[in-house]
């Protein structure tokens, strides 16, 4: 069975798709499926080698963050698959690849289907790429939304026939024993002594950082060491932009580690979640976070914004708190209220257990393997 995996961007960009279609694709290359990545290379300054074949593409021009790829044209312009698994329906790479699939069935994986809160700019090109992800809606074999909501939003927004949809979850995979990382982690970043509250993935606008460190200052008037721990890539402008919003006096309570490879440098991420006390995910563009389940297993409690499938995860009181608005003042006594009320005991450690059984990687994997076989037909091999 030869199967496209197609997303705009990949490790070492870091980010929720990137790592999901790692995952899968390395889980296909070891069953033996015959698979490679179709992406470009937009947002990196040097490509990576794995154990299947990842096909970079140049990715300029770029524009409203979408690289036009023309690379990835020709490429589906001369080669056939039996499947090709679309990461976005927004981009170009995807609609080429649906444009020319000549035979091969066509499954997208819709990572977040639209954003419940956006900037003027996010909004102009949704609506300028609109026409790409109807198309690519409207052609596909079979779609996966990550959660019921997003099922939801794409029978609302876009008009899919609900007998189109599946419901197949992201999943996570954590490591088994992180040693002494997390203890590491907290010594070399002077976290010892401080109350944790701890961001991850890209820190850029779209994901709301600035809310969180608009917070700080009601949240420190309670807890006076707590700490922000932002852990991912962030524009040195951006960085700058996000320490002024807060008087000078107080910006020594925000700490930027750094980007971690999620592959590479696994357990010094989940190092990160294990010291955290509490975990903060608001974006407003989402699917089914990676990130929340990352922190859920290792027993951090989170405060997430009512956004994809958040809220499948996030029971209220229990392992978190949910966010019916992105208002910082809100976010800040939600965080203070997780300090002084929420505590990992066994109605914790029991809601978390049966919540990540759901989402093993390893099982997911297997529907989504089930779901190639049955487009292809009942008695499919891998060749």
């Amino acid at each position: 069975m030869k199967i496209a995996q197609v997303c705009h961007t990949f490790l070492p960009h870091i980010g929720g798709i990137e790592l999901y279609v790692y995952r899968l694709a390395r889980d296909l290359f070891k069953k033996g499926a015959e698979v490679e990545v179709i992406t470009t290379d937009w947002g990196i300054e040097k490509k990576e080698s794995f154990s299947f074949p990842v096909r970079y593409f140049k990715g300029s021009p770029v524009l409203l963050r979408n690289p036009l790829a023309l690379g990835v044209l020709f490429h589906f312009w001369k080669k056939d698959y039996d499947i090709i698994h679309l990461h976005s329906v927004w981009f170009w790479p995807s609609f080429w690849a649906t444009l020319l699939r000549k035979k091969a069935k066509v499954v997208v994986t819709v990572h977040g289907v639209y954003p419940d809160e956006a900037s003027f700019l996010v909004k102009m090109g949704l609506k300028f790429f609109g026409l790409i992800a109807s198309y690519i809606l409207k052609k596909a074999d079979r779609i996966i939304a990550l959660a019921p909501q997003e099922k939801e939003k794409l029978v609302r927004i876009f008009k899919v026939p609900s007998q189109k949809i599946e419901i197949i979850p992201n999943g996570i995979d954590a490591p088994a024993n992180l040693g002494k990382v997390p203890q590491f982690i907290k010594k070399k970043y002077g976290l010892s002594k401080n109350k944790i509250i701890l961001f991850t993935g890209r820190v850029i606008a779209d994901k709301n950082p600035d809310k969180l460190v608009l917070a700080l200052p009601e949240i420190i008037r309670d807890f006076r060491e707590t700490k922000i721990v932002f852990v991912g890539p962030v524009d040195k402008e951006y960085k700058k932009k996000l320490l002024s919003l807060i008087p000078f006096k107080i910006r020594r309570h925000i700490v930027f580690a750094g980007s971690f490879h999620p592959v590479k440098e696994r357990k010094k991420l989940y190092s990160f979640y294990k010291i955290a006390d509490v975990f903060v995910s608001i974006g407003s563009w989402e699917g089914l976070p990676t990130r929340i389940l990352e922190a859920l297993s290792q027993e951090t409690p989170v405060i997430a914004y009512c956004s994809g499938g958040s809220q499948e995860l996030i029971k209220d009181g229990i392992n978190g708190y949910l966010l019916e608005k992105l208002e910082a003042k809100l976010l800040g006594k939600k965080i203070v209220k997780s300090f002084r009320f929420l505590k990992v005991g066994s109605k914790f450690k029991e809601t978390n257990r049966l919540l990540l059984k759901k989402y093993l990687w390893s099982y997911l994997f297997q529907e989504i393997e089930s779901l190639y076989r049955k487009l292809c037909s009942k008695n499919a091999g891998y060749k």
